[in-house]
């Protein structure tokens, strides 16, 4: 038998407290952004190295040159759009068509960058004056319902006050106030006293 008063006390040891579980979700947080930190850092890298050119590659053979037009035989196309474009490209094959195509791209290139400039230069009051009008719309579409609201609330009360007069004038063409109409009550009452039968 064990002796109850001579026995040795023992605590449990302590335990450790539990973790929050904000602290849990943030650690995995953490944890899986350094991962993906890591992930983007060696990507980032890879980029940077493709990007460099490296030493030990060697050097690129010269760019193998496109047939002429000269060279393209018109028979072998079948379609006269196709025969047509290739004429066309013969002519400008020529010196002078070349200098006419760099002296029209550089009219063309001027061009396009005088109405890009007056385009961006009128953007601004474009933008602010469509602003405006969108604001204007929504003014006018606000004040339009306000004032059909009210048109449509004056002719209901115009309707109620037409009806009571009508309602008024039967029950006084009835005799002593009593009105023609049956009310639902009364037909209530009948549909009763037939069932009771």
């Amino acid at each position: 038998m064990s002796d109850w008063f001579n026995r040795k006390d023992t605590t449990p040891p302590p335990q450790p407290p539990k973790p929050n579980p904000k602290n849990v979700a943030n650690e995995k947080k953490i944890k899986e952004l350094e991962q993906q930190i890591a992930r983007l850092t060696t990507e980032r890298e890879t980029w940077e190295s493709l990007l460099r050119p490296s030493s030990r590659e060697p050097p690129l053979s010269p760019p193998q040159l496109a047939p002429t037009p000269s060279s393209i035989s018109a028979n072998v196309l079948s379609s006269p759009a196709q025969k047509s474009a290739l004429q066309t490209l013969q002519s400008f094959s020529t010196g002078t068509a070349t200098d006419q195509l760099s002296e029209s791209s550089s009219d063309l290139l001027q061009s396009t960058s005088s109405r890009i400039q007056r385009a961006t230069q009128n953007l601004e009051f474009e933008i602010d004056k469509f602003a405006s009008n969108v604001h204007a719309i929504g003014s006018y579409k606000e004040l339009a319902e306000r004032v059909a609201g009210e048109v449509l609330s004056i002719g209901a009360r115009a309707l109620e006050e037409r009806e009571k007069e009508g309602r008024r004038r039967r029950g006084a063409e009835g005799g002593e106030g009593e009105s023609q109409e049956v009310g639902i009550r009364d037909v209530l009452r009948s549909l009763s006293r037939v069932i009771d039968r």
